[in-house]
């Protein structure tokens, strides 16, 4: 009877949870399951605390068996302490100490879930396999021309009167990939406490998923981008409108991949000077390091293909949008 109380209790509590929130029942029931697939790999033995644990326990266990010979030490018809109930008492000791810190962690975790502003889970993607970078620019080409068509000139880096960094090229076209920027508080910088947590994610469309392996997370949490602007069109606080450029929009840069030192989406200064060249800088554009060159968005929407062959005097003419140089694209892959 008390048993089956003590069931109906435990669905009831869960059916109660679930009603409540489904994401919570879900990170109690599951997540200490999720946490130990992801830490148990990248977890290392310190063989000294091992060897002081295991020696610790076997002296605690010597001297329980010690007491309980000591204490059922009399008539020869008494039966004497085993060294099994040594085993069953040490084992019991163990449950509880466990147990204990189980219902505290327990505890601790509910009240934290249940009072936390983070987000119970976070999506993340999946670095490599997911959409290609040439589609990645597309989109953000798409993004600029829109941001140009409705607001009149690309995206411009905010920054106050006295220098201080507000937001970033990238920040002002999120709505281009369906999502809300209505929460960001655009008077504030990026990173500041009341608007960072909107920064603290990784968006797919700034993750060139043919990179081995790169950092999608800064050292502060916040979400990396694999792509930068042309200094020369979209650097510093200043705004340029796409009718702007004389140069021809189909040979001028706007955005391209970056293979190293890479800066969150909403940091502003996200920008480079193509005329670095392509994989000669870790501050300069490139792309995979098997790939030869980097992809690029022109300012007329397509995407094009950069060999690291091209000529600095080439990359300079493509990186002005007002030069007027002539130039010889013969490194250039023809617009996709």
């Amino acid at each position: 009877m008390k048993k089956g109380l003590l069931v109906c209790l435990a669905l009831g509590v869960l059916i109660a949870l679930l009603g409540w929130s489904f994401e919570l029942t879900a990170t109690l029931v599951f997540g200490w399951f999720l946490f130990l697939i992801h830490t148990l790999p990248r977890m290392t033995a310190d063989w000294p605390s091992v060897f002081a644990g295991c020696l610790a326990l076997v002296l605690f266990l010597a001297g329980v068996h010690a007491i309980g010979r000591t204490w059922r030490r009399g008539p020869p018809d008494e039966p004497r302490w085993k060294f099994r109930w040594s085993l069953a008492t040490v084992a019991v000791v163990l449950l509880l100490f466990t147990t204990g810190i189980s219902l505290v962690g327990i505890v601790h975790q509910t009240v934290w879930l249940c009072t936390s502003q983070e987000p119970l889970y976070v999506q993340t993607v999946r670095v490599r396999g997911g959409m290609s970078s040439p589609n990645n620019l597309k989109m953000i080409g798409n993004g600029l021309s829109n941001h140009n068509d409705i607001y009149g000139s690309l995206p411009a880096n905010a920054f106050t009167p006295d220098g201080r960094m507000l937001h970033s090229w990238e920040t002002r076209i999120l709505f281009q990939f369906n999502y809300s920027g209505a929460d960001i508080d655009f008077t504030l910088p990026w990173d500041h406490p009341r608007n960072e947590k909107y920064f603290k994610c990784i968006l797919p469309e700034f993750i060139n998923g043919s990179l081995p392996s790169p950092p999608i997370l800064d050292e502060r949490g916040f979400g990396l981008s694999h792509y930068a602007a042309n200094s020369r069109v979209m650097g510093g606080n200043k705004t340029m409108r796409l009718q702007d450029i004389h140069d021809g929009a189909s040979n001028t840069l706007l955005v391209g991949e970056v293979n190293a030192n890479f800066k969150p989406w909403g940091h502003p200064v996200n920008w480079r000077d193509p005329a670095r060249g392509i994989n000669r800088s870790p501050q300069g554009f490139g792309g995979s390091p098997s790939a030869g060159g980097a992809y690029f968005s022109m300012a007329d929407g397509s995407v094009r293909f950069v060999s690291e062959g091209t000529p600095l005097a080439v990359l300079q003419a493509l990186a002005t949008p007002e030069g007027g140089e002539g130039m010889d694209a013969s490194n250039v892959q023809a617009p996709r």
